[in-house]
């Protein structure tokens, strides 16, 4: 399915990119690449300690894109912790009105291309607005207290375990659940598995082949609902 690999592909990226922070507002040193690397991770940690807001040693700075003469690119942290990264952007949110930061300097989240689309889209939407004479409009993040919880597990061939896994599906409440290598058959409906408030999608092992198993299962939410969630938790068991 064409929504699961994208749900999939979505997850993994936002958590890949959840190790970074792109930096606006620090100027591009003509320096040669080595030193400009150093001058830029010198000028940040300069800019962020007068708010005690430090920098690990081991975090590196780079440059996005290539070198234009007209256009200054911005860096990109690379922490290796998105604890790290996550408490970095909420300290520079907590200090930045008060703060005598230069202008344009703000750090934000790497976000996704998927998120990158979306913002841009409700930046034309706002714009399209305040042309129609629309005011005290603003574009901001919402973002809910509770993560979205899933479970992934190797079965190790599920046919053998279905009934244990059907006294145990009753009392799940995981958003999404991914079960790989389950070697159901076309012989076990959906129904079989005791996972009535969840949507099914499967892609079964073919008997003729020896390709791997997903069998993808998405908590059911209701048209009505609105969920909006900052990041996906995955439970591996």
């Amino acid at each position: 399915s064409h929504v699961i690999n994208q749900v999939l592909k979505e997850s993994l990226e936002h958590e890949r990119r959840s190790l970074n922070a792109i930096v606006y507002g620090i100027p591009e040193f003509s320096s040669s690449s080595i030193q400009r690397i150093s001058d830029d991770s010198s000028a940040f940690r300069t800019l962020l300690k007068p708010h005690s807001i430090h920098i690990s040693d081991n975090s590196k700075i780079i440059r996005l894109d290539k070198v234009y003469p007209d256009k200054t690119r911005p860096p990109k942290l690379l922490s290796g912790s998105k604890e790290f990264t996550s408490k970095l952007v909420s300290d520079f949110v907590s200090v930045k009105n008060g703060a005598l930061y230069p202008t344009g300097f703000r750090i934000v989240n790497d976000k996704t291309l998927l998120q990158r689309n979306l913002l841009r889209s409700c930046h034309a939407e706002l714009d399209n607005r305040r042309l129609n004479g629309k005011t005290n409009l603003e574009i901001s993040n919402s973002f809910s207290s509770q993560p979205i919880h899933g479970f992934y597990q190797n079965c190790q061939e599920l046919r053998s375990k279905l009934s244990d896994f059907i006294c145990n599906a009753a009392a799940f409440n995981h958003l999404f659940i991914i079960l790989s290598e389950t070697w159901l058959t076309n012989g076990i409906y959906d129904n079989e598995l005791g996972l009535y408030n969840y949507n099914v999608f499967r892609c079964d092992r073919s008997p003729l082949t020896s390709n791997s198993v997903v069998l993808n299962l998405f908590g059911f939410v209701s048209p009505s609902s609105t969920v909006t969630q900052q990041y996906v938790s995955l439970t591996s068991k």
